[in-house]
């Protein structure tokens, strides 16, 4: 039987984060080919997308969107003699291969889709976790050969056990649906796999049991098959690593504290235990290294502020102690100077603060206290540790290769040496800062490309939640110098003049015209508002999209302000109409409630094609049926009314002026007995009404 805490419960990866893949060409990538800044942008969006370099690789990652998950933890096979307990390594791994596949079986697929590949290839993920502490409690490092040797033999022999007994069930319950399909690829990737564990040097047991495994498994997949197209994997899954405790797959120590929980049930910082037991493979006390990665954890002899120092500013034996008590689950002095743990009454009337100053996020107690900011940080660090892995070249050399972080270089060594004894590539991105981008992107692709990584990702990590903007003030900004104007001596002619003028905006009035157009735009409605000058010329619009997004009708209503500031200032219609008639984004589609634009190709397509035909005559712009026009221009909305009483005076086809003129704008005068007579529809065969005769038309 094993211990329960060598392995834990499969997990299988959220659907939410699917990762998706794309083939790139490496010699492109290598040589940083500009076609890859807008896969490297959309990764930067995403953290979901992978670059491959092979078609194969590339549906292996998709397969793991599906695979059943699991890890093993590598750190629990290692003795405390430093021997790796080969046996039960592989009993772990055969037993966990045949649980995942139970778990192919039985699992639940998001889509049908999902279901009948799951179906067909069987495909699962099993991972290693804690290579990185491994290594380090062996005193050894992931960026040095020693390490990368272990750490190489380690994952020939998972894959050839878990491959082994992948090939064990198939004997037994048959092999995946389309193995015939595949037999030629996987037994040529056994037969390379078997060649690339001959090639290692070191580790003699280790290596026997590998070169075992794989022979016969080659030899059961010849003859009757796999059971699982996939069963290894290298990925990243931050919910399965924290069960864990460890990083997953090829990921080092990338962090050397953890948490312990006291009797009363308080989580306080520790130091890790392969972080202590590396210490001692290479003769070195770990109690010198406390102080370096956590401090004192309390007040007393540090330097600058201590309970001397504490006592002399005002604070009381009892706040003291409420201080002390905090540094142990404390990351900073600001975190514990503060409301939480000093009463805010006691503060108010001993420095004479109000609850303002108390409030105010840049509120620094220690800088009220008269502590400089020099004073705090030594203070700070002494009570918390050293933040900067250079912080460990204080202990020794050695120290600091061992527990200092992997560089770019060496993990992408790492990766290449593990990956091509692995089932999938590794989908564990490579971690950048949060204020990298596109340009850094590149290098890792390049980087990637040229290293024959099978596939490679990237993550930016979140900005610091205190991270500002350091933008200065209009007023402070340097003035450009203006240059002396250069006099010429002799000018014979002028032949250009250049006369610049100082842009006005002119103003609407304060009552003005112009009209209101509802319209739906491909199911959407859209509110159209002019605001008109006294000559006619549009002056301003307003947008109103409702039942929009906050964040999009929000949008549609500053875009509208920035349009009317340009048209007041001067910036021709046309200028607009050319800029944003054509451009093609959802919703789109066809046109309701306005009589000369049945379709538009985006909402701003709609909103300038209806002001150029309202404004500029621009009829090339509208595509409706001309049948259906009339004189208004406005639109017709949902009905446009009966038609007016013939009379002697009024034809039946003439309109009410008040469907034209605003009878509010005119405040209800002048419009009540007008009428518009359409005559610009008259059709042009009906100029001449052909009763008359000729010599009565020349006589009219």
């Amino acid at each position: 039987m094993l211990p329960a805490e060598w392995s834990r419960a499969p997990a299988t990866a959220p659907v939410s984060s699917r990762m998706r893949a794309v083939i790139g060409e490496r010699d492109l990538l290598a040589a940083g080919d500009p076609s890859a800044v807008l896969a490297a942008e959309t990764a930067l969006e995403t953290d979901a997308l992978h670059v491959v370099f092979a078609p194969q690789d590339a549906e292996t990652i998709e397969a793991q969107n599906i695979a059943a998950r699991a890890a093993i933890n590598v750190e629990r096979f290692i003795s405390d003699e430093g021997a790796f307990a080969v046996d039960a390594f592989i009993d772990a791994v055969t037993l966990w291969t045949q649980v995942l596949d139970i778990e192919a079986a039985i699992g639940f697929s998001a889509t049908l889709d999902d279901s009948l590949r799951r179906a067909a290839t069987r495909p699962l993920a099993l991972t290693l976790a804690g290579l990185g502490e491994t290594i380090m409690s062996r005193g050894l490092s992931l960026d040095e050969p020693a390490g990368l040797d272990l750490a190489t033999h380690i994952f020939a022999l998972f894959e050839a056990a878990a491959v082994h007994a992948s090939a064990s069930l198939a004997a037994h319950l048959g092999p995946y649906d389309n193995f015939a399909i595949d037999k030629a690829e996987q037994t040529d990737r056994l037969s390379q796999r078997l060649y690339r564990i001959t090639a290692l040097i070191g580790h003699a047991e280790i290596k026997s049991a590998a070169l075992d495994l794989t022979q016969t498994a080659l030899k059961l997949t010849k003859k009757t098959g796999l059971r699982n197209a996939q069963v290894t994997a290298l990925f990243d899954d931050a919910e399965l690593a924290l069960r864990m405790g460890a990083g997953l797959g090829d990921k080092g120590v990338s962090e050397l504290l953890t948490v312990m929980e006291t009797e009363d049930g308080v989580f306080v910082p520790t130091i890790k235990s392969c972080v202590i037991r590396g210490l001692s493979a290479i003769s070195h006390n770990w109690g010198d290294v406390r102080p370096i990665l956590l401090g004192s954890r309390s007040l007393i002899d540090a330097p600058h502020i201590n309970v001397v120092s504490l006592k002399s500013k005002g604070l009381s034996e009892f706040e003291i102690n409420r201080l002390e008590a905090a540094l142990l689950t404390a990351s900073s002095l600001a975190e514990v100077f503060s409301v939480r743990h000093i009463d805010a009454a006691f503060i108010q009337d001993i420095w004479g603060l109000s609850e303002s100053d108390l409030s105010d996020p840049a509120f620094n107690l220690l800088a009220v206290m008269g502590f400089s900011e020099t004073e705090i940080q030594e203070a700070d660090v002494y009570i918390f540790g050293h933040k900067d892995p250079e912080s460990l070249r204080l202990i020794s050399d050695q120290a600091y290769q061992l527990l200092s972080p992997l560089g770019r270089k060496a993990q992408i060594h790492l990766r290449q040496s593990i990956e091509s004894l692995i089932d999938a590539p590794a989908t564990t991105p490579f971690r950048l800062t949060w204020d990298q981008g596109v340009v850094d992107v590149m290098k890792i692709y390049s980087l990637a490309a040229s290293s024959s990584l099978r596939a490679v990702s990237v993550h930016r990590a979140d900005p610091p939640p205190d991270f500002k903007l350091d933008i200065p003030d209009i007023e402070d900004a340097p003035k450009r110098p203006i240059p002396e104007p250069v006099i010429e001596k002799a000018t014979p002619r002028v032949i250009e003049k250049i006369v610049e003028r100082e842009r006005s905006r002119t103003k609407l009035p304060d009552r003005r015209k112009g009209y209101i157009q509802k319209a739906g735009v491909g199911g959407h409605k859209v509110y159209i508002h002019t605001g008109e000058y006294e000559d006619g010329s549009i002056g301003e619009i307003f947008i109103d999209m409702h039942k929009e997004g906050a964040a999009f009708r929000s949008l549609m209503n500053n875009f509208a302000i920035a349009i009317s500031i340009g048209l007041q200032y001067g910036v021709p219609l046309e200028e607009f109409v050319d800029a944003y008639v054509f451009t093609r984004f959802e919703p789109a589609g066809p046109v309701t409630g306005n009589d000369r634009v049945k379709s538009a190709t985006s909402i701003l397509d709609y909103i300038f094609r209806e002001l150029a035909i309202s404004y500029l005559d621009r009829d090339d712009l509208s595509n409706a049926d001309p049948a259906e026009l009339n004189a208004d221009g406005l639109g017709q909305g949902y009905f446009h009314g009966d038609a007016l009483p013939e009379t002697d005076d009024v034809p039946s086809n003439a309109m009410p002026a008040s469907q034209l003129i605003s009878k509010g704008f005119a405040r209800g005068t002048a419009t009540d007995n007008l009428v518009v007579v359409p005559f610009g529809n008259r059709k042009k065969q009906d100029a001449v009404n052909p009763a008359f005769e000729k010599d009565d038309v020349e006589e009219r």
